[in-house]
């Protein structure tokens, strides 16, 4: 999962030092076309040229003179070759973080439901569980594991829905394990997106409305799936993913432009460069001399390298796994709570869901006071604001998620009333958003 806090942005930086900064996207540079092709160059060698040319023309109408910097660029051959690296003028439209605040927020909701639909996915199967097992004749131990696979696959990494034609367990867990997989994409990218569009002291509400997609998913998702399995089969389980997340590809492919501004201005000097025949037109990646490999290597090792080195990172992604782990816990001890003690039907036992969604929301509704209160803090420091800041309302969140569970075990007995229990997912819905968001920013 990704957490972009602040704090993991600063120890990238104070670790990678000479080398440039890694963007939360995967890496889009790449090489140029044979007609495109530059002469190598190295960064190191590089020197800024004190002339800054600037266009009042913006957005993706090229004139030949467009916002661009010149640089000379120490070559392989030890010759000096001058460069115009593409950049984003003040009033330039295609840049994400001057969008109108209505498109950031469209494209904020749009990627936000695409979080929420693998969310959603990998819990609306949990009242199916038992049907699973009576259908193909497995333990309700091995059914289980179609959604521990499916999460699972979030951490490792072509989206499959083969699971709705499986006729052995082989073949549903192992593609239960292929879409966690490909899910995972949208889960690390997510808050890559929101930090190209927002400044940080404008990501507090937006990152709120992002932070609690992942956990509202899968709280919904037995509420649905419980009246499903009761009213139609478990395989329409599977009919429902392929419907929601056709829906939504549909959705996000018109209403999400690309985000990422160097791919931005990738796209910008390459059409420069095609309607001006002038090669010296480039990005500030196109002309970094490190190789694949090195980037490779700074991108797949330098982030387990600061979560093995870098404590904040490190008890923050272990606290983070704690809770996520602790929420789909429920998934399983509800339908012991209350299908199995108290004798309920999938969907009632499916409502008693509903009050984390209530506490959720609730986390979610206060994040603006939460936001407020760290510009606040943030106006009063003179020089580079601690990341630490975000993390003040876990001091207050913190203890809900203790309070929340023993309330749910104390309360859990078959002759106890149902409210206990059900009332003890106010708390730990309002701890689960407020500690999450405090991640991410």
């Amino acid at each position: 999962m990704d957490i972009g806090c602040d704090a993991f942005v600063l120890a990238a930086e104070s670790m990678a030092e000479a080398e440039m900064a890694v963007s939360s996207h995967s890496d889009e540079s790449g090489s140029m076309t044979e007609k495109e092709t530059l002469p190598e160059a190295h960064q190191a060698g590089s020197t800024p040229h004190p002339v800054d040319h600037k266009s009042h023309l913006i957005g993706d109408n090229l004139p030949r003179d467009v916002a661009h910097t010149v640089k000379d660029v120490a070559q392989t051959d030890g010759s000096i070759k001058q460069y115009k690296v593409i950049t984003f003028d003040n009033d330039d439209s295609a840049d994400p973080k001057i969008w109108s605040k209505r498109k950031k927020w469209i494209v904020t909701l749009s990627i936000s439901v695409v979080c929420f639909c693998p969310a959603f996915l990998s819990a609306v199967v949990t009242p199916g569980i038992a049907a699973v097992a009576v259908g193909l004749r497995v333990p309700a131990e091995v059914a289980l594991l179609t959604v521990t696979l499916f999460v699972v696959g979030f951490g490792v990494g072509p989206l499959v829905f083969s699971p709705l034609m499986a006729k052995n367990i082989a073949t549903l867990l192992a593609c239960r394990a292929i879409d966690g997989i490909a899910f995972s994409v949208p889960l690390a990218n997510v808050g890559g997106s929101l930090s190209d569009m927002w400044r940080p002291e404008e990501r507090g509400v937006p990152m709120a409305a992002f932070s609690v997609a992942p956990f509202l998913g899968p709280v919904l998702g037995p509420v649905v799936g419980g009246f499903v399995v009761d009213n139609v089969s478990w395989r329409w389980l599977y009919w429902l993913q392929v419907i929601l997340s056709g829906t939504i590809f549909i959705g996000l492919f018109f209403l999400v432009p690309e985000t990422y501004a160097p791919t931005i201005l990738k796209k910008r000097a390459s059409k420069l460069r095609k309607s001006t025949g002038d090669a010296t037109y480039v990005t500030a990646q196109e002309i970094d001399g490190r190789t694949f490999g090195e980037r490779l290597r700074v991108t797949l090792l330098l982030p387990l390298r600061l979560l093995f080195t870098e404590p904040i990172v490190t008890f923050l992604a272990l606290y983070a796994a704690l809770l996520y782990g602790l929420l789909y816990m429920f998934f399983v001890s509800y339908p012991i709570v209350f299908t199995e003690h108290k004798r309920w039907s999938n969907s009632k036992t499916g409502l008693m869901f509903i009050p984390i969604a209530i506490g959720m929301l609730g986390g979610v509704s206060i994040t603006p006071l939460i936001n407020r209160h760290y510009l606040s803090m943030r106006a009063k420091i003179k020089g580079p604001v601690p990341p630490e800041l975000r993390l003040v309302p876990m001091i207050l969140s913190a203890p809900l998620i203790p309070v929340g569970m023993f309330v749910f075990a104390w309360t859990s007995y078959p002759h106890l009333s149902w409210a206990g229990p059900a009332l003890a997912g106010l708390p730990l819905g309002f701890g689960f958003v407020i500690l999450y968001n405090a991640f991410l920013n």
